[in-house]
């Protein structure tokens, strides 16, 4: 399941490029919001070849999010894990990985250190328990309510 995740993720992730394409002055092109393209183009796609909804929702929110990027810092990383679900931040972090390096040289080595380091953050927000969700609240409404709140 994992690795069909993987592939379908990889294969459709830049498929929003063509239709976000714009030109700067410069001649330079620019690709912004062609997540959002390619999560559209994903589920169209998914749904065209009548794959479940749950492998349809899974590849659309990692294509969704996959140049997500926030601070190193813990905040910034619980954020990520809601958006993403703590269950896709492995895969999350193999198409990370995998982008980058189909990209350019340019600087990969520290983009790849970014994302061992947020991994490792990452590891160590999970390894503690933190709350991230209010399911996951030690205090029900029920335990409010009982206390006359």
């Amino acid at each position: 399941m994992l690795g069909r995740l993987l592939r379908l993720t990889l294969l459709l992730h830049d498929f929003g490029k063509p239709a976000a394409r714009t030109t700067d002055e410069t001649g330079r092109d620019h690709f912004k919001k062609h997540a959002v393209y390619s999560e559209e183009i994903a589920s169209d796609i998914l749904h065209r070849l009548k794959y479940d909804n749950d492998t349809i929702n899974k590849v659309k929110r990692l294509v969704k999010y996959h140049d997500h990027r926030k601070k190193l810092t813990e905040p910034g990383v619980r954020r990520t894990i809601v958006l993403i679900s703590r269950e896709l931040m492995p895969l999350w972090f193999i198409v990370r990985r995998c982008d980058i390096c189909a990209q350019s040289m340019m600087d990969r080595e520290d983009k790849l250190k970014d994302i061992d380091d947020f991994e490792t953050m990452f590891q160590r927000i999970i390894k503690r328990g933190d709350c991230l969700s209010i399911k996951e609240l030690a205090l029900t409404g029920k335990d409010l309510m009982d206390m006359g709140i």
